[in-house]
């Protein structure tokens, strides 16, 4: 077993090729991956999936990539020829999947969970939407769902999970119960645009951005035609409001209405050139969890924002956030509004943005952590383990039914062939 990351062999395990120019979560998994890359890994990534037209391009120069297939033993002949130091499952489907091939072909290698968001928790949140306006809600009650057993199951049978945001740590630690040393805060990077960017007086309009996939987003998106633009649009004439994102279906391109100022663009072929041109960020998010790429891209180009408790979880508390947190859609309307009309108020929005990224969100200090946990989980591995008794429980073969359902497939499919 390698100890230092520049001898290791690293083997990703995703549904979905990434797409940083699409997700944060797409962002997110390359990030991983440069890191690895730049430590001198060597680098696998098996996907499920055919590659994907919007794939990271430099993938390729980075990994070497693999067609894998879900309840086929092929994926063991795999993995044991390439025999990695270290396994990372893109979200939790993933290592329910594949994790007990990996357990047992490769043993020795360091399983990590890279969570992307919790996605019971999101998935809670969604069911309150329509009383809570984007309130953060941490309620016992999340924990009880299916979604939520499986995903915690999850983060239990890994060695390590990668948590995309500081509240979901401390959430999982206070309410969840899971043990802090199989936890590991990697969010978002963030820096600051070089040069600085244009200000107050040579920005216009608002701007809505994320990926239409993403059922957050599809909401946000709802509720600004429906409840919050038409009123911001009535006090501010002049003023349009412009929405981007990754697979814009044709239902949500019809959604424009250029009298109204409202228009649907679809994808964004460059979001830095484009985020420097517009002043206000607005996301109204009812829902969601984990880390939200799209303030940070906007605080890093100098736009203020206006979003909900959801979206500014995470990133920083109300009084410090780069822009407004709204609790209801008519103080959503009202400090968008004001936010639009005060110079002074957005340069302050802009200058709380930059101290964020700075304090926050830097690559440099975060990557060098990860490294160093990872270098030091492979040399402490056995002991490691040795303290994670609840997830040496749920690899007992009377709770493994991921594993002989995946077992019962491979056999039948074996028998047809």
């Amino acid at each position: 077993m390698n100890t230092n990351l520049s001898d290791a062999t690293v083997f990703f395990v995703s549904n979905v090729w990434p797409e940083p120019d699409s997700s944060a979560a797409g962002r997110h998994m390359m990030q991983l991956v440069d890191l690895l890359y730049e430590k001198g890994a060597s680098i696998h990534f098996g996907c499920t999936s055919a590659q994907q037209t919007w794939a990271d391009e430099t993938l390729a120069d980075r990994v070497r990539k693999h067609i894998i297939r879900m309840n086929d033993d092929a994926f063991d002949e795999l993995i044991k020829s390439i025999n990695p130091d270290i396994v990372i499952f893109d979200r939790f489907m993933a290592e329910e999947q594949f994790s007990w091939r990996v357990k047992t072909c490769c043993p020795d290698a360091l399983r990590i969970l890279n969570t992307e968001d919790l996605h019971f928790l999101r998935r809670y949140r969604e069911t309150l939407k329509d009383t809570h306006f984007g309130r953060v809600v941490n309620d016992i009650q999340a924990f009880h769902s299916q979604d939520a057993r499986r995903e915690l199951a999850s983060i239990y049978r890994s060695d390590l999970s990668l948590i995309i945001s500081s509240a979901e740590i401390d959430l999982l630690v206070t309410s969840g119960g899971i043990q802090q040393n199989l936890l590991h805060y990697y969010p978002l990077f963030a820096e600051k645009h070089d040069p600085l960017p244009s200000g107050f007086d040579d920005r216009l309009h608002f701007m809505s951005v994320g990926n239409f996939h993403h059922k957050p987003n599809q909401d946000a998106f709802m509720m600004l035609q429906d409840q919050i633009w038409p009123e911001i649009h009535r006090r501010l004439p002049d003023a349009e409001l412009h929405i981007y994102g990754a697979y814009c279906s044709d239902q949500f391109m019809s959604m424009s209405n250029p009298q109204a100022g409202f228009l649907v663009k679809g994808r964004a072929e460059n979001l830095t050139e484009l985020m420097l041109q517009y002043r206000i960020l607005l996301a109204p998010l009812r829902f969601g969890a984990g880390l939200k790429g799209k303030l940070l891209d906007a605080m890093r180009h100098g736009m203020a924002c206006v979003t909900t408790e959801i979206g500014s979880e995470g990133i920083s508390q109300a009084d410090d956030f780069p822009g407004a947190v709204a609790e209801s859609g008519k103080a959503f309307i009202r400090a968008s509004t004001e936010l639009y009309q005060s110079k002074t108020r957005f340069s302050e929005s802009v200058s709380k943005g930059y101290r964020l990224i700075e304090s926050n969100f830097d690559p440099g200090s975060h990557n060098n952590a990860l490294a160093e946990r990872l270098a030091n989980l492979l040399a402490t591995l056995d002991a490691h383990r040795a303290r994670n008794v609840t997830g040496g429980m749920l690899w007992h073969h009377s709770l493994r039914s991921t594993e002989y359902m995946g077992r019962w497939i491979s056999l039948k499919e074996s028998k047809r062939s």
